[in-house]
C-alpha cells in the first residue's frame, strides 16, 4: 500500500494517511485519499476512506494493496438474463446531502443509539418509512373514495378473519 503521513488526527497513527486505489476496475482507480479507520469484517479487511470532506466511503482494503490488485481481474460468467432485474434492484447511486452542524449532530445521536451502521443506512430507512407512509395515505384515499360496500358488521369481520386464518395456514 502506498501510503505517506500527512497530519494524523485522534489517537491512530493511520488516521490521516492518504491511501490510494489500485484496483483498477473500482471507479476511483488511481485516486488518492485520506484514511479514516480500518476494520476487520468475516468477509475481509476493509479500510474506510473520505473521498470527499464529510463523505467516507469503504473500501476492500486489498483494493489499497498494488501487488494484490494485480491480482484480481473481473471474469464474466454466462448469467440467465432473468436475474438482471433483481440485480439492478441492488444498484446504489452516490447522493451528497449538506445539513447544519444541529442536524448532522442528531443524524451521529440517531446512528449511535439506533444501531445503524452509517448515515446512509439510516436516510435509506427514513426514505423507506416515507415510501410506506406514501402508499398507505394512497390507499386510504382510494378506499375513502371508493364506494360503499355496505354496512362492516360481525359477519364482515369474522369473514376477514377467516380469510386470514386460510391465508396463514
Amino acid at each position: 500500500m502506498n501510503v505517506f503521513q500527512l497530519q494524523p488526527r485522534g489517537h491512530s497513527s493511520h488516521v490521516g494517511l492518504l491511501v490510494e486505489v489500485f484496483y483498477r476496475y473500482h471507479e476511483l482507480y488511481g485516486r488518492w485519499f485520506r484514511r479514516q479507520y480500518g476494520e476487520q469484517r468475516a468477509t475481509g479487511d476493509v479500510v474506510y476512506v473520505e473521498v470527499a470532506p464529510g463523505v467516507v466511503l469503504v473500501v476492500a482494503a486489498w483494493m489499497l494493496d498494488a501487488a494484490r490488485s494485480l491480482d484480481y481481474k473481473i471474469t464474466l460468467k454466462p448469467t440467465s438474463c432473468q436475474i438482471l432485474p433483481s440485480l439492478l434492484r441492488w444498484a446504489m447511486t452516490t447522493m451528497n446531502i449538506s445539513l447544519p452542524e444541529t442536524l448532522k449532530a442528531f443524524v451521529d445521536q440517531q446512528i449511535d443509539s439506533r444501531g445503524f451502521g452509517t448515515s446512509s443506512e439510516y436516510v435509506r430507512e427514513l426514505i423507506r418509512k416515507d415510501q410506506d407512509r406514501q402508499t398507505l395515505r394512497a390507499l386510504l384515499l382510494a378506499g375513502a373514495q371508493s364506494a360503499t360496500q355496505g354496512a362492516a358488521g360481525a359477519s364482515y369481520f369474522a369473514g376477514l378473519r377467516a380469510s386470514i386464518a386460510k391465508k396463514s395456514a
